[in-house]
């Protein structure tokens, strides 16, 4: 499987030409990066996306959206030479249904500012772990959703 996935794909890389580093590159499979580099053609990436395991830490008022829209602008930069590639940020947990009423949505301010950009939170942060282990449940349609946006 790894072998496979090594085909398709390289982990923190570039798109040649931007500095900004991508968590994960889908890109085609004889895509070979720029020597001595992990930056690829813009012709021969499918779609960037950003990763993160539990969102972004940080003031809501001012780290937080300035963090999102830090993200959405390099999305912004890749989109704006290479409009087919698709831009994703992907959160493996994220406060989605606050317990308080006060508290808050951290998936909904992320949303908020990455739009038009696809956000997509594998499950809200109360779901159960067992140390390092998910026991909980995957969002609903959320991973769905999720790859059908790369395959567009």
């Amino acid at each position: 499987m790894t072998s496979y996935l090594s085909r398709w794909s390289s982990f923190e890389g570039y798109n040649a030409g931007y500095p900004t580093e991508f968590d994960l590159i889908i890109h085609k499979a004889d895509a070979k990066p720029e020597p001595f580099t992990h930056a690829f053609n813009g012709k021969d990436v499918y779609s960037v996306i950003e990763v993160k395991t539990k969102g972004i830490i940080g003031n809501v008022r001012e780290e937080i959206p300035t963090a999102y829209r830090k993200i959405r602008e390099n999305f912004d930069k890749i989109k704006k030479q290479f409009p087919d590639i698709v831009c994703c940020y992907l959160t493996l947990r994220e406060t989605i249904n606050p317990k308080k009423p006060k508290s808050t949505n951290y998936g909904k301010l992320a949303r908020k500012h990455l739009e038009p950009y696809r956000f997509c939170c594998l499950s809200d942060t109360k779901a159960a772990f067992d140390g390092d282990r998910y026991t909980g449940q995957i969002e609903k349609g959320e991973w769905r959703s999720f790859v059908r946006e790369l395959t567009k």
